[in-house]
Order: C-alpha cells, then structure tokens, then sequence
C-alpha cells in the first residue's frame, strides 16, 4: 500500500513540470492539429473549468480513481480557441484492441514521413510526434493497468526532462560556440599575417643564402687561380735554382782542373 502511495506521489511531481510546458504550449495554439493520441470529442467550455482539470493531481490507486481522472492526469487535455469560443478535448477512454498499436505504428512511420523529420539530431517536429506515440501507449496501457499507466508516465516525464536539460546545454553551446569560432578567425587572421611574414623572410634569406654562395664560389675561383700562380712561380724558382746549381757546379768542376 505505501508504495503504491509513494509511486503515485514521485509521479505527481516528475509530471508538474511537463503539465506546465504543455499548458503554455495550448495557450499558443488556436486549432490543435491531428495527434497520434485518441481524443473524445471536443467540449466547450470556460477557461477556468479547462484549467481545473488539466491541473488534476495523479491520484493514488488506493483510492480507486476514474478512468477518465486518471488519463487527464497523466496526459494532460488539449484546449483552444475558435471563433470567440474556448474548447477542451480530452483523453478517450476506449479499450484498445490489437488493431490499435499496428495502426498506431503506421500512423507515426506516415507522419514522419509526410512531415519531413529529420531521422538524427535535434528535429522538433520527430519530437512531437514521438511524444504523442508515448502518450498513446500510456493511454492504452492505462486503460488496462492503472499502475503500468503510472510507472510509464514516470519514465515519459524523466526522458522529457532529460531532452530537456539537453536542450538547455546545446543551446547554451552555441553562443559559446560563435565565440571560439569568431576568437579562431581573429587568430586565423594573425597566423595569415605572420606566414606572409615568414614567407617574406624565406624570401630575404634565400637571396642572402644565393649571395653567400655567388661569393663562395667567387673566393674559390680566385684562391684556386692564386694556388695555380703560386705554384708556377715555385715551379719556376725551383727551375732557376736547379739551373744556378748545375752551372755552379760546372764551374767548380773547371776551376778544380
């Protein structure tokens, strides 16, 4: 007994939070679309009397609530306007057959299809429609078992707190995001700027590099004419002494006769 009252009580509070984002979405809207979800036939009624029951608590099963009090609180009825006047339109509470989740299942395939959702990434329109498939499995599922009714409406309001709390972070990414990348363009800009300067200083040293070579070249040319020349005159001076010696040494020869 006191965990069917805890259960329904964590699922009062995990599901407040989504009754009030889907509140303020009806208030938007002035003609419902289609839905995957089965309604009964739409109401007139006061604003005030709409109100009151999309803010009916999720009662505990120990008080062996209504069918129709529990699926409006589990999914909460859509209200809107037309001509001046204010319409409710709320869960249906007929058994489902088999039927109903085969035809449930091509439903979704023909409207993601039709509406052109995007199979991967943030897509609000494969959002909705996957969201009304839920709630259409929670109103099957609860019009046999309250308590599954219950636990499945739990993990749908989590989840959507969940996409939620990720919506939140990726759009709070972005501008970040545009700040990174207008701060990498400045850079960008700057590293252009010194590679142009760099290339300019390749530039310059390899005119420098093509002087110091000319010249190399120049000196190499010049010591290996300075070598050659020095080397003739050695040569020539050798000559000269082998000469002077030779002719020396005639004369001594003579002299000593």
């Amino acid at each position: 007994m006191a965990d069917n009252s805890n259960m329904s009580k964590m699922a009062q509070i995990f599901s407040a939070y989504h009754k009030k984002s889907l509140r303020q979405l009806n208030d938007s809207k002035k003609y419902p679309g289609e839905s995957l979800v089965q309604y009964n036939k739409p109401v007139e009624s006061d604003l005030a009397s709409i109100r009151k029951k999309q803010s009916i608590p999720i009662p505990s099963i120990q008080s062996k609530p209504l069918i129709d009090d529990l699926l409006n609180s589990l999914i909460i009825p859509r209200d809107w306007e037309q001509d001046g006047k204010r319409f409710i339109q709320t869960v249906a509470t007929l058994p489902p057959s088999r039927d109903d989740i085969t035809n449930l299942q091509k439903q979704l395939d023909e409207r993601l299809v039709a509406r052109q959702a995007r199979e991967s990434g943030l897509c609000p329109i494969r959002d909705e429609l996957f969201s009304q498939c839920f709630n259409e499995i929670i109103r099957q599922v609860t019009i046999d078992c309250m308590e599954r009714g219950i636990i499945l409406s739990r993990v749908r309001d989590d989840l959507y707190k969940t996409i939620q709390s990720y919506k939140g972070l990726y759009n709070g990414s972005i501008p970040f995001g545009e700040q990174k990348q207008l701060i990498a363009e400045r850079g960008i800009d700057e590293y252009e700027e010194s590679v142009k300067q760099l290339q300019e200083q390749k530039k310059q040293l390899e005119i420098k590099r093509q002087e110091l070579q000319n010249k190399r070249e120049a000196i190499k040319v010049l010591s290996d004419e300075k070598k050659i020349q020095n080397e003739q005159r050695r040569k020539a001076e050798i000559d000269y002494l082998k000469y002077q010696g030779s002719h020396l040494e005639s004369f001594l020869k003579q002299t000593n006769k």
